[in-house]
C-alpha cells in the first residue's frame, strides 16, 4: 500500500460535468464539486504473494477537506488500457459522478491491468482482487492527506460484474483482517460471478449458446497464471483453440475480439480428455480453482445489499441467490437481495443498479 506516484491526469469543472451529463440523459445528479483525478501507482502483492506495483485512479471533489470515501470494482475489461487510471476508460465517468457530489473514490486498476502492470491479470481471483484493493485504499488515503482531505468515517464498496465479485473479496478481506483500518460502513456487490464453482461452471459445461464466451477464456488462462492449470495451452485446449486463443490473452486485444475466436458453445474449445474430467471429477483442477474463488461462504457482519436483475443471462442471478442464501445460512442478518429492474439483461441492468446502490449510500450520509 505505500504510495510510489500520484499525478494529476486530468480535471473536470461542474460546467463540463453537468454538460456530459445532460449528453447522456442523466438528470439525477446533483452537480456540486469540481473534480480532479489522480494516476495512483502503489506498491502490492501479487497472486503469488510477491511485490509487485499496481495502478488506480483516484477521483476527488475539489475544495472538501473531509468526504465519504468510495472503492469502486471496475468490471471486466481485457485490454489494459481501458483500466480507471488508463487512457480509455469507460468506467471513470461514475467515480467523476460519485466525486462531484461530495465522494473520494478510489478506482483500483487490480493486478494485470493499467499501464504500468504486467500481463495477465489473474481474472476473478478472489485474494488478489481484494489485496490490490486494499493497498489501493491505502495509497489513496495517503494522497489524500497531501490534498488535505479527511475521510470522514464514512466508507462504502461498489462494483458491478467482476467488480461484484471483487467487492464481496474486498468486503471478507476488510472485514476479516482490516476491520480497525477500514471500518466498513455498507457494501453493494453488483450483478457478480460469485458461485463460480456452481452457476458459471454449470454455464461454461451448457449446450446453450453464451453471448460472452470471451469470459471462459479469460477465466481459463487468468486462473492458469495463479495455479498451473495447464502446461501448454495444448494439454485442454483442442484444435484450433490452443494456437489461436493464447495471443489474444495479452491484455491488448478487445472482447469482441476474442469472442469472435471463440465457440458460443464454450465448452467446444476443451479436449475430450479434459472436458471429461472437468465434467465429472470434483476435483478436477478447474473445478478446484472455481472453488477457491466462490466470494460467499462467510457471514457478513456490515449492511450489504446485492444486486442482480432477473433477465441477466451473462453472469446469472443464480450467482446472487446463491450467494446470499448461504451467508444468510451462515448466519448474516445483515445481507439482502434487490433486483431494481427485473427485465434488464447484464448490460441494461448495470445502470438502475448503480444508480439503486447510490442512493442507499447516500441515504447513509447523515450522522
Amino acid at each position: 500500500g505505500e504510495l510510489l506516484s500520484a499525478a494529476n491526469v486530468t480535471n473536470y469543472t461542474t460546467v463540463e460535468i453537468a454538460y456530459y451529463l445532460w449528453t447522456q440523459g442523466i438528470t439525477n445528479i446533483t452537480v456540486t464539486y469540481n473534480v480532479a483525478i489522480y494516476k495512483i501507482t502503489y506498491e502490492t502483492f501479487d497472486a503469488r504473494g510477491q511485490s509487485t506495483v499496481a495502478t488506480g485512479a483516484l477521483c476527488v471533489p475539489a475544495g472538501r477537506t473531509s468526504a465519504p470515501i468510495v472503492s469502486y470494482q471496475h468490471g471486466t475489461i481485457f485490454k489494459r488500457d481501458e483500466a480507471p487510471s488508463g487512457p480509455d476508460s469507460d468506467e471513470l465517468d461514475i467515480g467523476v459522478i460519485f466525486a462531484t457530489e461530495g465522494y473520494a473514490v478510489a478506482m483500483p486498476d487490480y493486478l494485470g491491468l493499467g499501464m504500468n502492470s504486467p500481463p495477465l491479470h489473474p481474472y476473478v481471483h478472489a485474494r488478489s482482487e481484494a489485496v490490490a484493493c486494499v493497498d489501493m485504499l491505502r495509497a489513496s488515503y495517503t494522497q489524500l492527506a497531501t490534498l488535505s482531505l479527511t475521510p470522514n468515517g464514512k466508507l462504502f464498496l461498489i462494483g458491478y460484474s467482476q467488480g461484484g465479485h471483487s467487492t464481496l473479496a474486498l468486503q471478507h478481506e476488510l472485514e476479516t483482517n482490516h476491520a480497525t483500518e477500514f471500518p466498513l460502513t455498507a457494501s453493494a456487490p453488483m450483478a457478480g460471478p460469485h458461485d463460480l464453482s456452481g452457476t458459471m461452471k454449470d454455464l461454461i459445461l451448457s449446450d446453450t449458446p453464451y453471448d460472452s464466451p470471451a469470459y471462459v477464456a479469460y477465466i481459463l488462462f487468468g486462473q492458469n497464471t495463479v495455479y498451473g492449470l495447464f502446461n501448454t495451452p495444448s494439454d485442454i485446449l483442442t484444435t484450433p483453440f490452443n494456437s489461436t486463443l493464447p495471443p489474444l490473452m495479452d491484455g491488448a486485444h478487445s472482447s469482441s475480439t476474442i469472442n469472435s475466436a471463440m465457440t458460443n458453445i464454450p465448452k467446444r474449445i476443451f479436449t475430450t480428455a479434459f472436458l471429461d474430467d472437468f465434467t465429472n471429477n470434483s476435483n478436477n483442477v478447474f473445478r478446484a480453482a472455481l472453488r477457491a474463488n466462490d466470494t460467499y461462504r462467510w457471514a457478513p457482519a456490515v449492511t450489504t445489499r446485492v444486486y442482480h436483475c432477473a433477465g441477466d443471462t451473462t453472469v446469472p442471478k443464480e450467482n446472487s441467490i446463491v450467494a446470499v442464501a448461504e451467508m444468510q445460512a451462515r448466519g448474516s442478518t445483515h445481507v439482502t437481495l434487490v433486483d431494481p429492474a427485473p427485465a434488464a439483461d447484464h448490460n441494461s441492468g448495470a445502470e438502475p443498479c448503480f444508480f439503486a446502490a447510490k442512493d442507499w449510500f447516500d441515504s447513509l450520509l447523515a450522522p
